[in-house]
């Protein structure tokens, strides 16, 4: 969570509600069972189907315009 200026929580964007800091260092670390996995696969999953388009323009249909 981080303070707003006009003294509300707020929870900061691109994490899951139950979040947890490690700033040790992780290497060699075996992962938590608090870590929501699900919520990071998700996450990932959401942002690559961004960058694919729903409609895929083939240089067929490019040549079809022509």
């Amino acid at each position: 969570m981080k303070m707003k200026s006009d003294n509300k929580l707020e929870k900061i964007s691109y994490t899951p509600d139950r979040v947890f800091i490690d700033n040790s260092n992780i290497i060699g670390k075996e992962v938590p069972q608090k870590l929501d996995k699900s919520w990071y696969i998700a996450l990932a999953k959401e942002r690559l189907e961004s960058f694919v388009s729903e409609y895929k323009f083939t240089l067929f249909d490019y040549l079809n315009l022509i």
